[in-house]
């Protein structure tokens, strides 16, 4: 009887204690809301190594720590990861490596300004009382942009400009040309929307796209007869619709961007080619978002 005794309370400790062992147990909390109970074995910057709680024994089980949401710890302690960015990710790309120490959560929204300098040119053609007349033209641009990078590759912002056109033409009357020194001033207002290309190397390629409207502030002018007097005059002008389509490349905080812009007018389409060069001030990444 006492060894029967004996063995009850033998099993009964040791069950007792199987069943403390299975609720000392780690939870994982990934992004699709999954929870899996656990033995955790090692956690590092991007991977945690795991046991199943119904597997102790093995095969151990990986998970990459940008899939995790949390981790609550047997102890009760809770460690989160909602802000993490990948270290492989820093390690591609230098100009963030340098902005964060190992392990550091990145922002899930890295503000940033635009500065950049360029040159626009174009050829164009108005037509006035049946006679059409070629508009060659150049000019300085400068133009502002601020926003956010909302993920690693979208950058949105609002940006304005105040750009320059210097033209050379004539008009024929009964005949004669007329010289003509046209000077434009214009000021654009857009919404500044540039698409990166992921890529490992210390250039990152980007597509541009900018839509809104332009003011006019000057149009002014100057036409030459034939006995050397000049006229200078004023021209009344609306404002239009804007846009720039283009491509692009950062290397670390300078860019350089090429491409096609186009305004509207009155009665006629304004098409011209631009080349920018500028800086980027701010951080240049956000947490990417799936």
């Amino acid at each position: 009887m006492r060894k029967v005794i004996a063995l009850v309370v033998i099993m009964a400790c040791a069950m007792s204690m199987m069943a403390q062992e299975v609720l000392e147990k780690d939870v994982l909390v990934l992004k699709n809301n999954t929870k899996v109970e656990c033995l955790i074995q090692e956690v590092s910057n991007s991977q945690i190594k795991y046991y199943k709680l119904s597997l102790p024994n093995g095969p151990m089980f990986i998970e990459e720590v940008e899939n995790i949401v949390a981790i609550m710890y047997r102890d009760g302690s809770v460690q989160t990861y909602e802000n993490y960015t990948n270290p492989e990710t820093m390690r591609k790309d230098p100009s963030i490596a340098a902005q964060y120490e190992d392990g550091e959560v990145a922002p899930k929204v890295a503000f940033q300004v635009n500065l950049e300098l360029g040159a626009q040119f174009a050829v164009n053609r108005f037509k006035i009382e049946n006679e059409k007349y070629d508009f060659p033209s150049g000019g300085c641009d400068l133009d502002v942009s601020l926003g956010a990078r909302l993920t690693q590759l979208v950058f949105v912002g609002a940006g304005l400009g105040f750009h320059t056109e210097f033209a050379n033409t004539y008009l024929k009357v009964s005949g004669e040309k007329y010289p003509i020194d046209m000077k434009i001033y214009t000021l654009p207002i857009y919404v500044d929307a540039r698409v990166y290309i992921p890529n490992t190397s210390i250039v990152t390629p980007y597509f541009l796209v900018d839509l809104g409207g332009y003011v006019p502030i000057v149009t002014s002018g100057e036409i030459q007869n034939k006995s050397g007097g000049v006229y200078n005059f004023k021209a009344e002008a609306s404002g239009g619709f804007y846009m720039q389509l283009g491509w692009g490349m950062e290397i670390k905080r300078f860019q350089m961007s090429i491409g096609y812009r186009m305004h509207t007018t009155d009665d006629a389409l304004g098409h011209y080619g631009f080349i920018k060069f500028g800086a980027r001030l701010g951080r240049n990444v956000a947490q990417y978002k799936k």
